[in-house]
């Protein structure tokens, strides 16, 4: 699960390899585009679909992976 940091970046448990193992990982997100909502992110949950990202089981995982994609939070921006 990724947190907003106070300067703005992002920090989270990120897998690097296929090994999935995860270790703190920081990040910059972009700014909110037209069609974009931003969140922040209150509650997480990961499923087997997160384990089979981070463990790159179909082949096609792109490295940093950071699991976590059924998320529930704040909306704090929206685009025009």
């Amino acid at each position: 699960m990724a947190a907003e940091s106070e300067n703005g970046n992002c920090d989270a448990w990120a897998a690097r390899d296929p090994s999935g193992v995860l270790s703190p990982y920081s990040f910059n997100r972009r700014a909110v585009q037209s069609s974009d909502v931003a969140l922040k992110i209150i509650y997480c949950g990961v499923c087997y679909a997160d384990v089979v990202w981070t463990r790159n089981m179909h082949h096609d995982s792109k490295y940093p992976v950071v699991p976590g994609h059924e998320i529930a939070g704040v909306v704090t921006q929206v685009g025009a």
